[in-house]
């Protein structure tokens, strides 16, 4: 095969498949959210890496924005205590045999083009650092690094 022949074939068998890269999602934003139960019932939302010890009160979650996003999602979640938790409250996922991590497998709907997902302190949740791992396919790979504190 002569040599042009041999790259007119690469760029044929090349076009298709930077056509499917265009069109993979792709991560292009990524935020960790705390709420807070206020008195009145409602909540306040404040994006930062600092939860206050506040049973009952202390949400946290991580949104993740993706470029491109599938119908539909399918993770792995990795939540990462620093000390056993007093107890899970996690259906569905695989609880650490020293009470320190939850795995969750999950399949998520992206809402214009944004997952996330949501967890509450209880109590007898450890103080100190935690982390969230997050992972889909070979195109989402997360870890969100934030700090139980005591208010």
């Amino acid at each position: 095969m002569s040599s042009v022949k041999a790259l007119a074939v690469l760029f044929v068998l090349a076009a298709p498949t930077a056509g499917l890269a265009a069109d993979r999602p792709r991560v292009i934003d990524t935020k960790f959210v705390v709420w807070l139960a206020q008195k009145d019932g409602s909540e306040t939302e404040h994006v930062t890496t600092i939860v206050p010890y506040l049973p009952g009160r202390a949400c946290f979650g991580w949104s993740v924005l993706i470029e491109n996003a599938p119908d539909f999602v399918a993770l792995r979640e990795t939540l990462q205590l620093p000390a056993p938790a007093g107890s899970w409250r996690a259906p569905g996922s695989t609880i650490a045999a020293d009470g320190t991590a939850a795995k969750s497998d999950r399949v998520v709907t992206p809402i214009d083009g944004q997952i996330g997902v949501r967890w509450c302190l209880a109590d007898g949740d450890p103080l100190g650092p935690h982390t969230i791992d997050i992972s889909s396919e070979d195109w989402l790979d997360t870890t969100f690094a934030f700090e139980v504190v005591a208010p």
